[in-house]
């Protein structure tokens, strides 16, 4: 039998259109922007040794498997749109839903994290490691870094689902349940970015 539904939580500012308020707390926007920083000086360094070297990135982008890359972008995108369908549910008060698209993208988040697995397993079977040149130096930190990001958004959507299967009871919970949303739009934006550069990007 499922789970009887929660009545909708009162109306919060956050919630009323026009109100202004941004969403989620405020520390989440400094981690995006820190993020977005850091990310964006290193694709410049990464995009810097490309010109300098740009037959040693061609022939090296060239033993990527640009099929992961996109089947890993499909699979992100899906698990954004199940987090922006948790968030709308648990702001409805709709616990059962909330916490099944919640599950939905952790799956996909997993599903990410077992296929990046999968890629750099049959990358060093075929001897292509961190040392093997600077084009791939720069490939396992990109990827590596943002699989990290993969893994700590996975937890926040945790804990996410947590506090709205409890029924994310005022505006604190219903802050938290966003600042999780953010966190993984924000590791769904840097792999839009990094799989191009780095797989595409000549």
């Amino acid at each position: 039998m499922s789970r009887p539904q929660t009545a909708p939580p009162p109306a919060t500012d956050a919630d009323r259109p026009g109100s202004g308020q941004v969403p989620g707390e405020p520390g989440i926007w400094l981690v995006v922007i820190a993020d977005l920083v850091v990310f964006a000086v290193l694709f410049g360094m990464f995009l810097n040794y490309r010109a300098e070297q740009p037959a040693l990135w061609a022939a090296s982008q060239a033993k990527l498997t640009a099929g992961f890359g996109f089947a890993n972008t499909v699979i992100l995108l899906t698990s954004s749109l199940a987090v922006v369908a948790a968030v709308n549910a648990t702001r409805l008060g709709r616990t059962v839903d909330a916490g099944r698209a919640f599950a939905a993208a952790m799956g996909c988040g997993l599903v990410f994290v077992a296929l990046k697995a999968v890629e750099w397993t049959l990358k060093a079977r075929d001897g292509v490691v961190p040392d093997t040149n600077d084009f791939f130096a720069q490939y396992y930190v990109f990827t590596g870094l943002h699989l990290l990001h993969v893994l700590v958004g996975l937890t926040a959507l945790l804990f996410a689902r947590r506090i709205a299967r409890a029924g994310a009871h005022g505006p604190h919970d219903q802050g938290l349940v966003q600042s999780a949303a953010i966190f993984w739009h924000l590791v769904d934006l840097l792999w839009l970015l990094l799989f191009p550069i780095v797989y595409f990007v000549h």
